[in-house]
């Protein structure tokens, strides 16, 4: 990433601190359940201090090794896989994950209210449940998912205000070791390269997706503004991929009778289409349609 011209200071707040310019800033994001791991196995070598708290492995195993005797598990898919890591499993992003997550946090919230762990133990489980909602951001999935902080971000400024926040905690962090760690900055140039990019969509792109009416009239675009002041909504991932699908589908059905039997390698086909293919959207009476020259 230095060779490529982009610079993993943490404290670097430029535009393009974080990117590789190849005509445009291109922001560069970690692997962030590499991240994951890396920062637990940090933890279980050195205590991570915060703001003057100390978040320390000793709670996490001394909580496993109580809630395993319990008739009634707070942590039921806790094992001694996630606290001692034999050979090869400190690369299971599972066994990262399920260790820094909502419900050790709140077991060992119980614990602590119980007397059964110290009181010092509380700063271990905030920073169990502030790592998973952190990945569920940054890992997010379908807009549909039961968990609201693993839906994808949008124009709701919740989760980017949570994100923004996110970045000066994260800065705070003291490791036990002399140097930090990698994953500490790739963690944080990872946040802010995912805001940049949220801000960027946010002001609209140059994606040619239409939607137009059964006359064929355009009726309006998809990437319109909704209301005065207000920033335009793109496309959402499901209709550029049928219409990109669609695209591809009717390019190969018209393409040359020599070659009906063996597409071109290269994938390049699609590219050099001058058709405009149409999908119907049968229940909402839409064309989308997908310029592909």
């Amino acid at each position: 990433m230095k060779i490529l011209g982009a610079s993993l200071n943490i404290n670097d707040d430029g535009d393009g601190c974080h990117c590789i310019n190849i005509n445009k800033p291109i922001p560069l994001i970690f692997d962030v359940p590499h991240l994951v791991k890396s920062i637990r196995n940090n933890l279980k070598r050195h205590p991570i201090n915060i703001q003057g708290k100390e978040v320390s492995w000793r709670h996490l195993e001394e909580f496993y090794l109580k809630d395993k005797t319990g008739v009634i598990r707070m942590a039921p898919k806790l094992t001694e896989r996630h606290i001692y890591l034999p050979p090869f499993t400190n690369m299971r992003v599972k066994l990262a994950t399920q260790v820094l997550s909502h419900s050790v946090a709140s077991g060992m919230q119980t614990m602590v209210v119980q007397k059964l762990l110290p009181e010092e133990a509380l700063h271990t489980a905030k920073f169990a449940e502030d790592m998973d909602r952190l990945f569920d951001v940054l890992n997010s999935r379908s807009m549909k998912d039961t968990k609201w902080w693993r839906r994808p971000l949008s124009a709701d400024s919740s989760r980017v205000d949570y994100l923004r926040s996110c970045v000066p905690w994260v800065k705070t962090w003291k490791f036990g070791s002399t140097r930090p760690p990698l994953c500490h900055a790739g963690l944080v140039l990872s946040i802010q390269s995912l805001l940049k990019l949220h801000q960027e969509l946010m002001r609209g792109s140059e994606i040619p997706l239409h939607i137009k009416t059964k006359s064929g009239l355009p009726r309006e675009p998809v990437l319109s503004h909704q209301g005065e002041g207000r920033p335009p909504v793109p496309p959402h991932g499901q209709q550029f991929s049928a219409a990109l699908r669609s695209a591809s589908v009717r390019n190969i059905v018209n393409m040359e009778e020599s070659a009906t039997h063996c597409i071109p390698d290269g994938a390049t086909q699609l590219l050099q289409s001058e058709q405009e293919p149409e999908l119907m959207d049968i229940g909402h009476e839409q064309v989308i349609m997908l310029n592909a020259k």
